[in-house]
């Protein structure tokens, strides 16, 4: 059950105008919200414009934040393991080569983690006449993954994204233009829509009658405000 705001900024809108007027109403009702948003540069121009609504009077701005800060996974210390694994293991080809190597797979295990998926089940859905190559590869990945300091540094990065989440519990937050681009990003959508002190803004989505909201498979009913 849905307990809080929603809010609709239809598309052709100046969306980071509206949202800096929806915050610039709570922030003189003097409710200090969290702020988060997709990207550093959406942080940025958000700021800006709350700071130019309240340029003649003094304000307390609000924490306004990326989401990729609390919702990522250590690369660079995965690819430098990665680097000297492959090179322990007999991979020994040219840094830069391995270096290149150790990024692509770094990112085949970050969409992994990211996506709370188990790498085997990822054979389940490939074709027959590829099931050899990739049967490999994710055997090397899940050999990889044993690796104990590697497996430490996966933990570390998903203990420290539910630490956020669950950090987040009965805060006044407002997640901005988030979408549900992996598991945990959609965890938090969640905990932030079924908190009475969530507020969650979006852009333009197809809302049925200006009621519903699709959340991963689920189809929610809410009351969704528009931004005046």
């Amino acid at each position: 059950m849905i307990v809080g705001e929603i809010y609709n900024i239809p598309l052709g809108e100046d969306f980071l105008k509206r949202v800096a007027l929806l915050g610039s109403e709570k922030i003189k009702l003097g409710e200090r919200y969290k702020i988060f948003l997709p990207s550093f540069r959406s942080c940025r121009e958000l700021k800006k414009n709350i700071i130019l609504l309240f340029r003649k009077t003094s304000f307390f701005l609000p924490e306004i934040r990326s989401i990729s800060d609390f919702i990522r996974i250590e690369d660079q210390k995965i690819i430098f393991l990665l680097v000297r694994l492959l090179w322990d293991r007999g991979f020994h080809a040219s840094v830069n080569a391995l270096y290149d190597l150790a990024v692509s797979l770094c990112a085949f295990i970050r969409d992994l983690v990211i996506n709370n998926v188990d790498c085997n089940t990822v054979a389940q859905v490939v074709p027959i006449n590829m099931e050899e190559y990739v049967g490999h590869t994710i055997g090397i990945i899940n050999d990889i993954m044993k690796s104990a300091e590697i497996s430490e540094a996966i933990n570390v990065s998903i203990s420290k994204i539910n630490c956020f989440i669950e950090s987040l519990q009965d805060q006044k937050v407002m997640a901005v233009g988030i979408g549900e681009t992996n598991y945990y990003t959609r965890l938090f959508l969640k905990n932030v829509m079924n908190s009475k002190y969530g507020v969650l803004v979006i852009c333009g989505s197809e809302l049925q009658n200006g009621k519903n909201y699709q959340i991963g498979c689920e189809l929610m009913s809410s009351d969704v405000k528009r931004v005046k």
